[in-house]
């Protein structure tokens, strides 16, 4: 599988760099992220729209009914944020094991859902909530 960049420049993604309060976080580009946190995506997202980039957040029309919004880095986790439209529009938000991110196949620890997009507080919480005991194995979306 190739991974293509999502945009020649893409910017550090204000609500990332707007939340940065924790030493140690550090915002994350789409293409800086590890391969296989990338491929994860990927997979889950396969019309995975860049920050910023177009967005059908409905079910009526065309094009890519995904896009990226932020991803955060802290200790030994990632956290990725995408929008997923159509009639359930929603955030994931998806924890990632840094210690695994350079695995060639790693799967979310947890997901959490939103409803709108994720702000300071939500991917603060995110970001340092303690772990399910076991990790999420639920479906591609």
């Amino acid at each position: 599988m190739t991974l293509l960049p999502m945009t020649a420049l893409e910017p550090v993604q204000s609500v990332a760099a707007a939340c940065l309060h924790q030493d140690g976080v550090e915002a994350v580009a789409f293409d800086h992220l590890p391969i296989a946190l990338r491929m994860d995506l990927r997979t889950r997202a396969p019309d995975l729209s860049p920050a910023g980039g177009p967005f059908n957040a409905s079910d009526v029309g065309v094009g890519p009914r995904t896009r990226f919004i932020a991803a955060v880095h802290y200790k030994d986790r990632y956290v990725v944020a995408y929008e997923h439209g159509g009639r359930g529009y929603h955030v994931d938000m998806l924890t990632y094991s840094a210690s695994f991110a350079d695995d060639a196949y790693t799967g979310p620890l947890a997901r959490q859902v939103v409803f709108d997009k994720p702000d300071c507080s939500a991917l603060a919480s995110t970001i340092t909530a303690p772990l399910p005991e076991t990790p999420y194995i639920g479906p591609n979306w």
